[in-house]
């Protein structure tokens, strides 16, 4: 029976919230939290030698993140447990501690469907299991082409079309690897144009470190706290309206409602199912 939950851990965040007194930088915060989650969900991503470049405090922060999320989240065919992270941007800027109701809700029922679909023993991983599943190449061409007509009218925004301009290009890339892949097993590409991108971006590019999926956190983290700011203004500037046309269902019928995605806005682990629509691109 596969029994999927929700682990809302309010120690966790706030143990991972104290890893960030001592950073230097938004992006060490945030690149240290990036790491240290995909170290928990993905217990072989690191081997003993580290990536010199990242500071040492860094990598000490990372792995103590990746042993709290490994702690709270799990996936087989038995049971899935889904750790609620908060955006570590929401929490430098104290809008963590909200629960995040309608994330856990869209979580839930995203592994639910990944359950129903799953063939025999085989449990379809829960990232297959997201708003817009996985779409037919011409519908998520069209998508992917709206994307950056964004970026490239909104290039003010700095970070968010720098990192979502390398997500779109590596999504492309990921298409011509043959066979079906997970997104998280598309290793880093290399991204032409990288003096146009922010420092940052350039840094775990070459680093080795920037994979598709670390890629597609960044940018999730980024667009949720931008997204976030513009609805506390009033504003539905274009971070939002990025969001609006991720979650667009070019098909039948759109899955995820406008409600639904400023609910996600407003609540620190929203920038999960932001990360889970990019990754199906």
């Amino acid at each position: 029976m596969h029994r999927p939950r929700v682990v809302v851990d309010e120690a966790m965040n706030k143990r991972i919230k104290g890893y960030f007194a001592n950073a230097r930088s938004k992006d060490e915060v945030v690149y240290g939290f990036i790491e240290g989650y995909l170290l928990g969900i993905h217990k072989g991503r690191w081997l003993q030698n580290r990536d010199s470049r990242v500071p040492p405090q860094q990598f000490k922060n990372a792995v103590n993140i990746g042993a709290l999320i490994a702690t709270n989240s799990c996936s087989d065919k038995w049971a899935t447990k889904i750790a609620l992270a908060d955006n570590p941007l929401f929490a430098l800027n104290g809008h963590d501690g909200i629960p995040s109701t309608a994330t856990a809700t869209h979580l839930l029922n995203q592994v639910y469907e990944a359950a129903a679909r799953s063939v025999g023993s085989m449990i379809v991983p829960a990232p297959l299991a997201v708003a817009g599943k996985i779409e037919a190449a011409g519908a998520s061409e069209a998508r992917l082409l709206s994307l950056q007509a964004i970026a490239k009218k909104n290039r003010n925004t700095g970070t968010i079309a720098d990192w979502l301009n390398v997500v779109i290009q590596m999504a492309k890339r990921k298409r011509n690897v043959r066979g079906v892949q997970m997104a998280s097993n598309v290793v880093g590409c290399v991204i032409p144009g990288v003096a146009t991108l922010a420092k940052p971006v350039v840094m775990y590019l070459q680093s080795g470190k920037a994979s598709f999926e670390f890629t597609v956190m960044a940018t999730a983290i980024e667009l949720h706290w931008r997204a976030y700011v513009e609805q506390r203004l009033g504003a539905e500037g274009p971070a939002s309206r990025i969001l609006y046309e991720l979650f667009r269902y070019r098909g039948a019928k759109q899955l995820i409602s406008e409600s639904q995605i400023k609910a996600f806005i407003k609540e620190p682990a929203g920038w999960l199912p932001i990360k889970d629509a990019l990754l199906s691109l």
